[in-house]
């Protein structure tokens, strides 16, 4: 079992890092469901509750024009793998809420 480092994102919550087992039950686990995975380009993926809106979950945040509502994982993508995230600020700036972005000092890459 391998583990990735990702991004976590609560409603209401601040972004955070994670290292997660790079498992479907552990994914499943941190979004509280099914997975439905949203590709935002070749290497960058947004993982959350398939069901979440019937579910009535709370609004989580809003990402290249999609809304997501429960908790939701950012992760790297390797091929049709999910894998450890590493992005430049650049690309923080334009995924990730302005409100949830991290320090440059806290960015591991």
């Amino acid at each position: 079992m391998s583990k990735i480092l990702c991004l976590v994102k609560e409603p209401a919550k601040p972004i955070k890092f994670a290292s997660l087992d790079n498992e479907l039950h552990a994914l499943q686990s941190v979004v509280g469901g099914y997975i439905e995975v949203h590709t935002l380009n070749n290497h960058i993926a947004v993982i959350c509750n398939e069901e979440g809106r019937l579910q009535h979950l709370p609004y989580c945040c809003s990402v290249d024009g999609l809304h997501f509502v429960g908790p939701v994982i950012f992760v790297g993508v390797e091929g049709e793998e999910f894998a450890s995230l590493w992005m430049t600020l650049e690309e923080i700036e334009r995924y990730i809420p302005a409100e949830d972005q991290l320090r440059q000092e806290n960015w591991p890459c």
